[in-house]
Order: structure tokens, then sequence, then C-alpha cells
């Protein structure tokens, strides 16, 4: 028999309610701080986040808790359920002790789901109240228990009748690929630390993993030797429960002479659903993405781009200073071989920060000045003008002349160290990509102080590489590859 579907929330109705509720929580709560908001795994927490967005706009960003709860082992009903019960990430980082606590959920039926909340609700403290806000109270004939005290609609039904709650507005990047930050827009920026900011909370919790790309296969294609970068993206793979292939063509048939086309299109055949790439050719990612398909992001290639690298180094300055726009950046070292300094300059400029370069005029490319980019030959000077100084090494991999009279005078001239930083009539940001050159660029009484950012853009670039490759994942789903 064939069921009959009739849709009672649309998304301009879902909004208005998303609307009404909010004044009603505020109505009823104030500015919320003695009030948390904890969603119910796992539709729940979508609606929650979207009243947290909502309250917060309307309450000026007040720091409104926001928590969510999974209630997997405390259910009744798991051995009566066809569909298999898969434990979720909890994420409630704060005491409800005392506090009012807003359950939120998508249906509201027989109150089991509220039953089982209320039970794992109490390993985190003794809440002074608990109220429930639904988006669907489904009456029938039966009278319940637990009655809600907040609904978006009520929809009679009857016992063998559903209700489902999908949503189908997540937001995704508005390129296919990873390639660059030249080719992204502001908006897809602003989306990937959003997203990364939610992947922060989760790697820092006891529970690190997560199943959003269970069914996800992606394969690290690295043609340079990579320690940080490679770890990284490996890392954020396993945390997202992908499944992960590690190529390196030290050891592979491009030895012997296969093709790149090639060598994808075999691991492709592999039913893979993105590629990581690291390549010392410029444009071999974007060639890459022309002749496969598969989503790719560019770990790296040649002096070209960085885009992960630029975006955890905007992500880490937006962490510590609260935004990017207006701050005065300088990177400082081998400007004309990095991919590091283009992808960063790129990256800034759209955020609105203000960009220098600093380095031997040797390493500054002749065309800076059509990027918006000035050039300061004279380190104190540059020292003095910026917030934050992006530090990079020489890259003499790279380097098919000698560039430097030698790498002990650069230091003398262009290292920066603590006695530099001490005569500066301010304090100063320190960052640096890696690896660290100490002694060079840097000596490591400045690696390791207090004015270090180093080690938070290592935690960040997982974060940053969970938030691209969850995004890019987004649309082989909803393409169907």
């Amino acid at each position: 028999m064939q069921m009959k579907h009739k849709i009672v929330i649309n998304k301009s109705k879902f909004n208005i309610i998303v609307e009404r509720l909010s004044h009603q929580l505020i109505e009823n709560h104030g500015d919320f701080k003695e009030t948390v908001l904890i969603g119910i795994q796992p539709r729940g927490i979508h609606l929650c986040n979207r009243i947290y967005q909502k309250l917060s706009s309307l309450l000026s960003n007040q720091n409104i808790k926001i928590g969510n709860l999974d209630i997997t082992f405390y259910r009744d009903d798991f051995r009566r359920r066809q569909d298999p019960l898969e434990p979720q990430t909890i994420d409630i980082d704060f005491s409800i002790e005392g506090k009012h606590v807003i359950l939120i959920d998508d249906v509201l039926y027989t109150g089991r789901s509220v039953r089982a909340a209320m039970d794992a609700l109490m390993a985190f403290g003794r809440p002074k109240s608990v109220e429930l806000t639904v988006f669907i109270d489904r009456r029938f004939s039966r009278h319940l228990p637990i009655q809600p005290n907040y609904v978006g609609q009520k929809v009679d039904t009857i016992a063998s009748e559903k209700v489902i709650v999908e949503f189908r507005e997540m937001k995704t990047l508005s390129r296919e690929h990873l390639l660059g930050i030249k080719y992204l827009t502001k908006e897809d920026i602003s989306l990937i630390f959003k997203t990364a900011d939610n992947f922060k909370r989760i790697i820092n919790q006891p529970i690190k993993k997560v199943p959003s790309l269970r069914d996800i296969t992606v394969a690290n294609l690295f043609f340079e030797n990579s320690t940080r970068t490679k770890l990284s993206f490996e890392l954020a793979e396993k945390r997202l429960s992908a499944d992960v292939i590690n190529f390196s063509s030290g050891a592979s048939s491009v030895k012997k002479g296969e093709t790149l086309i090639d060598t994808v299109n075999n691991i492709l055949a592999m039913k893979v659903d993105m590629v990581v790439m690291r390549h010392p050719n410029p444009g071999a990612s974007v060639f890459l993405s022309r002749n496969i398909d598969a989503k790719i992001i560019n770990a790296g290639d040649g002096t070209h781009e960085h885009p992960t690298q630029a975006l955890l180094d905007a992500y880490s300055i937006r962490e510590k200073y609260g935004e990017v726009k207006d701050k005065k950046i300088v990177i400082i070292g081998d400007i004309l071989h990095s991919r590091v300094a283009l992808s960063n300059i790129y990256c800034l400029q759209k955020l609105g920060a203000q960009v220098r370069v600093c380095g031997p005029s040797t390493l500054i490319p002749r065309f800076i000045n059509q990027l918006g980019v000035k050039h300061i030959s004279n380190l104190r000077e540059a020292l003095d003008w910026c917030e934050i100084a992006n530090v990079l090494r020489i890259q003499l991999e790279r380097q098919d002349i000698k560039y430097l009279p030698s790498l002990r005078e650069y230091a003398m001239v262009f290292g920066i160290n603590k006695e530099l930083l001490m005569n500066l009539d301010k304090e100063i940001t320190i960052m640096h990509p890696g690896p660290i050159n100490r002694g060079i660029e840097l000596t490591s009484d400045v690696a390791d102080s207090g004015q270090s950012i180093i080690l938070e853009q290592v935690e960040n670039g997982v974060a940053i590489r969970m938030a691209a490759l969850y995004l890019l994942a987004g649309n082989i789903k909803k393409n169907g590859k």
C-alpha cells in the first residue's frame, strides 16, 4: 500500500516558527544568563542550533550556552527497533547544576525520547528546572504523560501515521573543489571558519571522533615530502570517520614513469570520493580537477598556493583577536618561492586585513605591488608597523640559483630574536607555518615564547581541514556521487 505524504511545515513556515519560539523563550528566560539550550540527538541539535542563532541575534550576541545530548544508551526500546542505534557525539562542556534547561527535540510522540533525555541529563548535574521545546507535537487519541512547554506546530495524527523532519538547507562551498584561496569568496571563508568552530569543540572533548564522513573514501596523494600537512589531513579525515588511502610518490609507479592522470585514475578505480594532493608543479590540482571525477583539495602545488595553510593562519588570527579585518600583518621571509605567502595574501585581503611583506629584494616577486602589497625592506620598520608577523623559512629546495650571500647573513638582517622584540614599544604576535629553521628566521626563545601562536596554528589546522573535508563532502552526497 502506497503511503501518502503531506508537508506540514515548509522553509518559510519553519523560519517563522524559529522566530516565534525564540521570542517566547526570551519572554520567559530574559537574558539567558541562568538558562542553557540542549538539543536531543540527532535532529534536535539542528533545531537547537537554529534557535541559538536567532536568540544570539536578538540578544546582541549574549553568551548563551548550548549543548548536544546523546540518548542512545538511555532508550528502553532498542531491542524493538528495526534500525540500528548508533551512539552520537555528546557536547556539553558546562555544568547544568542549578540552571534552567531548555531541551529541544523535533517531534513529540510517546515521550520516550524525552524520558531518556531526562535520565541522560542527570549525568551533567541537577538543573533547577527542565522545559521541553518541540517543533511538532504529534497529537493523537492517547493522552501523553509528558507535555511540551513550547510547541512549533500541533499536528493531529493517528497511531499508524509518521511525522518525519528533514533538513535540506545545509550550506556548502561555492566551489566544487578547494584549489586555492583565489577561487573562494569571503562567504566561503566565513563558512569554513564557522564549521571549524564546531569541529574545534569536538576535537577538544573526550570523544573526538564523529561519523560525518563514514561513507566517504579520501586518498592523500603526496608527490612531495610532508610531515605536518600530511599528518594534519590524515588526522582530520580519521576524526570524521573517513576511509583513508595514503600515497607516496617515492614508493610508487611514478618512479617507473607513470603519469599523474594514470596514477590518480588507478586510485579512483578503488571508488575514491576525494583527493588531497600535494605536488611540486604549480597548477597540478587545477589540472587534476578538470580530468577526474572526485573532489580535490590542494595541499600545496609548487610555488602557487597552499589554501588550507592560509585558512588556518587567518583562523588563528581571528581566534586571538576576534576578527581579521583591519589587522596589520607582515609576512617575512622567502616570499618568491612560498605558496603560503600567496595564499595568505589572498585570504587576509579578502577578510579586510592590511598586508605587507618583508625580506631581501631578491626573494620578493616583481609583481608584488600588483597584489596591493607593499614591500618593506627593513625588518625593524616592518615590526614597528605590524601587529602580527607571519615568518616563513628560506626554501632552499626550490632555489635553482643563489639568492643570498649566506644563511648566517640572512639571520643577522632578517632573523627575529628576543632582544629585537623587547626593543619594540608594543607586543606583537609571532606565527610560523613550519618547519622552523631555529636560529635563522626565528630564535628558539622567540618560537617558544608567549608571543608565539605556532602550536595553536597546528591545532587549528586539524579543525580547518575537517571543515573543508566536511563541506566538500556535502557536495558529493548532494550530487549522488
